[in-house]
């Protein structure tokens, strides 16, 4: 479960880093923006039985393979 989470932030991570004009030095803060939403959704119970959160929760978007 917690890589399926890692994935879901990631993406939302680099979505943030894309609406921003692909800033330098950001992924930090991206990655902590990504977070807080993540944990807002599921709090709000947008995660049902330990399954990823749907993109419509967090918003969806190209990977960057690293």
């Amino acid at each position: 479960m917690q890589k399926e989470r890692d994935e879901e932030i990631r993406k939302r991570a680099y979505e943030l880093w894309e609406e921003e004009g692909y800033p330098d030095g950001r992924e930090h803060e991206h990655w902590q923006r990504a977070e807080a939403e993540f944990a807002d959704a599921g709090a709000t119970g947008s995660e049902a039985n330990g399954a990823p959160l749907s993109p419509d929760a967090l918003g969806s978007g190209k990977t960057r393979g690293r």
